[in-house]
């Protein structure tokens, strides 16, 4: 007897085939051969804000909205591609021998929280998930797997509706997410956080959650990122 998640997948496959971004082959948003050229190396930065929020920034590719990897992350976040979330998890996991020095050198022991940027509650409803979580929740299974001492730990929360970022300068940017995020506080604070994004394009977003975070205690910030705009 086949389970009900099953055939719902089942009719989901009938309906909406899933082809890759870039060859269109069947089966897959993004297949392992064409992202490969994408994803050859982790980008790693680090002393990115003059304020010292951030230790690190790690993302797992450049964006350019032309690329293959552009136009996946366009289906996932616009287009309601939820499953394009497998893909995310695939390249982390493929890449975790790589990341594990770069959590290691930043979180020394005890336990890291993994944090979401948070969407305001209006925007979650419209698109029906937060892809920032579906990353996070991608990178705390790698990480667990490799025995990392991790969590999911939501604590912030998005105090106010903001415009969407990609329509808006660096310094509208700014302007937009500031004084936008608090803390969830019925949630313990952990003292090491690596705060999750989609993408890294100005740092306004990510900055803004790091400066509540670092006001309310927290130590060290990695920021993990699928991919980071040129």
């Amino acid at each position: 007897m086949f389970a009900l998640s099953q055939i719902i997948s089942a009719i989901k496959d009938i309906l909406f085939p899933v082809y890759c971004v870039n060859c269109g082959t069947e089966g897959e948003w993004w297949c392992a051969r064409c992202r490969r050229a994408e994803t050859s190396q982790l980008i790693v930065e680090r002393s990115l804000d003059s304020e010292r929020l951030i230790e690190m920034l790690v993302s797992l590719f450049w964006f350019d909205e032309q690329s293959a990897g552009g136009r996946a992350i366009h289906r996932f976040k616009y287009q309601y591609a939820h499953g394009v979330g497998d893909v995310w998890q695939a390249i982390t996991l493929d890449k975790i021998k790589e990341l594990s020095p770069f959590i290691t050198e930043v979180f020394f022991t005890d336990l890291v929280g993994i944090v979401p940027v948070p969407l305001n509650k209006k925007r979650e409803r419209e698109r029906g998930f937060n892809q920032s979580a579906i990353v996070a929740q991608n990178l705390y299974q790698v990480l667990s797997s490799a025995n990392f001492n991790v969590e999911i730990t939501p604590v912030l929360i998005r105090n106010r509706y903001t415009l969407q970022q990609a329509r808006l300068s660096k310094t509208e940017r700014q302007t937009n997410v500031a004084g936008a995020f608090a803390i969830n506080s019925p949630v313990k604070i952990p003292s090491q956080i690596i705060l999750v994004d989609d993408v890294y394009t100005t740092g306004a977003t990510v900055a803004e959650c790091a400066r509540v975070l670092k006001q309310n205690g927290v130590k060290k910030i990695m920021v993990f990122t699928l991919a980071k705009a040129r």
